[in-house]
């Protein structure tokens, strides 16, 4: 272990030590039902974090070291899946290369879970002869060929598909029946808070991946779909049913997706994710293919081909419906000297295409091409009432305002910390009060529902009630009157938190 280990990874001595220190103890079950241990003393060791990172970084030296002897071919690496990218005789020969460098790292190359696509051919029944005598030249040698996808097929590369339309749509529809069972599987649990945090992360790792390199026209109604999948979910395991249609249902459908600091529950639209995303990602992949040395790709993009294909039309129209919702252009900004321009910080600046696939002149003036954050990008758009009017707030009705005006985040005054021991105590416990400047604090009534549940329980019972207050629902589980009050409605009190209370 290097004494030179920054101390910001302290933490994860012990693990290495415990790893590293000493051979692993592997316990390996024989045929027969015997236990035999098997010391393992090199390679990354079995339950090591940190593994998959060790392991991507042997493999990416090993890959790199094969295909500098391949300029024409392009490699994209995730973990142990590879694709490569070329023309077809040299992707194979490649291929046949680096089968034979993981060799020597005790790894193999199984052309059986390979497949070969050639776009040009993507609808031809039978394939092109460079492929079968491709496969003929394996047989006569005794090896197995890679599979040709077939007619109507396509390849994975980094989990993305590539391929005609409807296999895209195929791994779309795959996608969505994935988070469906997910949602079905998290619904027996008994915690409210932690079926909320758990449904969101049913999305967050299934489609929002998927949703950064596809064209939005392909993704969004699958987004549209899988939104309305996590709001029924959230309502059968709430409330048992759905609450009635109604202003009251459409209300807490707002609230359910707007951020927390506005007095929501914070669950993102995908809908609204799918065109930031796509915005956001192209333009880094676009930038890094700019400014690599692969000729092939320098050709592509200085087309007017690539220029005028559907991808970057996708791109274009996902650009200007930032700009439609508020985005501007660098020529577009008000001029900085001017008196009021405080919203000047806060714009966001969309870089032109040309600024993004070129790289800046090293001895120019500092570039100006900052690629937006995906997550301003989709504030921005779900701050759009054009574009996301079933989500957008200026929908709620007069009471949904009134409801989440007080669940918003405020400026609370903080009363002054006592004195003497007492005070001295609570300095030592809470550090971070010191940090609070001049006695107040940011409050956001519902900010614990964005951080990990801790000690909180919330019972299905107790959750539905708190949710359907907090949405401004019934609440289909609790039965009138149960506390069995026999209160005198024809007197002047507000009876109605104390029915909320009760249920």
């Amino acid at each position: 272990i290097p004494p030179s280990l920054p101390r910001i990874y302290c933490a994860h001595l012990p693990s290495v030590r415990a790893h590293y220190s000493g051979p692993a103890r592997l316990a390996m079950i024989e045929t027969d039902g015997g236990l035999r241990t098997v010391l393992c003393t090199t390679g990354v060791q079995q339950g090591d974090v940190q593994g998959t990172l060790l392991f991507s970084i042997a493999l990416h030296s090993v890959v790199g070291t094969v295909m500098a002897d391949f300029p024409d071919v392009m490699a994209s690496l995730y973990a142990d899946n590879i694709s490569l990218t070329g023309s077809t005789d040299s992707i194979l020969r490649a291929a046949k290369a680096l089968e034979q460098a993981l060799l020597e790292i005790s790894l193999s190359l199984n052309p059986a879970d390979s497949s070969l696509y050639i776009p040009t051919f993507h609808a031809a029944p039978a394939p092109p002869q460079v492929y079968t005598d491709y496969a003929d030249r394996c047989e006569r040698a005794g090896e197995t060929a890679v599979p040709w996808v077939g007619q109507g097929g396509g390849v994975k590369v980094l989990g993305f598909p590539i391929g005609p339309a409807d296999y895209v749509n195929q791994f779309l529809q795959r996608k969505k029946a994935a988070i469906a069972h997910e949602l079905a599987c998290v619904s027996h649990l008994d915690d409210g808070l932690v079926h909320f945090h758990v449904m969101r992360l049913c999305t967050n790792h299934t489609l929002r991946y998927t949703l950064r390199c596809l064209l939005p026209e392909s993704t969004q109604a699958i987004a549209r779909e899988v939104d309305g999948m996590i709001w029924e979910a959230f309502q059968q395991h709430t409330w048992g049913e759905g609450i009635v249609a109604g202003q009251a249902h459409d209300d807490a459908l707002i609230q359910f997706r707007l951020p927390s600091p506005q007095g929501r529950f914070g669950v993102d639209p995908l809908e609204s994710v799918a065109p930031a995303a796509f915005y956001h990602v192209t333009s880094v992949a676009l930038r890094v293919l700019g400014r690599s040395a692969f000729p092939p790709l320098q050709m592509i993009l200085a087309s007017s081909t690539f220029r005028a294909s559907p991808f970057m039309k996708a791109y274009v129209a996902a650009r200007n419906l930032l700009l439609d919702c508020g985005a501007v252009e660098r020529d577009d900004l008000p001029d900085p000297a001017q008196p009021n321009n405080d919203d000047r910080a806060r714009t966001i600046i969309l870089p032109p295409l040309d600024e993004i696939i070129h790289p800046p002149d090293p001895l120019g003036p500092e570039p100006t091409s900052i690629i937006p954050d995906q997550h301003d990008l989709t504030l921005l758009i779900r701050a759009s009432a054009q574009h996301s009017p079933r989500y957008h707030a200026s929908t709620l009705s007069h009471d949904g305002e009134e409801r989440v005006k007080h669940l918003r985040t405020a400026t609370v005054p903080l009363a002054p910390l006592p004195s003497g021991p007492q005070g001295a105590s609570l300095w030592a416990n809470y550090p971070e009060l010191a940090l609070i400047p001049s006695g107040v604090v940011n409050h956001t009534p519902l900010s614990f529902l964005s951080l990990p549940t801790g000690p909180i329980a919330f019972p299905t019972l107790a959750w539905a009630a708190f949710a359907s207050l907090t949405l401004g629902v019934p609440n289909p589980r609790a039965p009138a009157y149960a506390c069995g009050c026999h209160l005198d409605r024809s007197s002047g009190i507000n009876h109605t938190s104390h029915d909320h209370t009760c249920q």
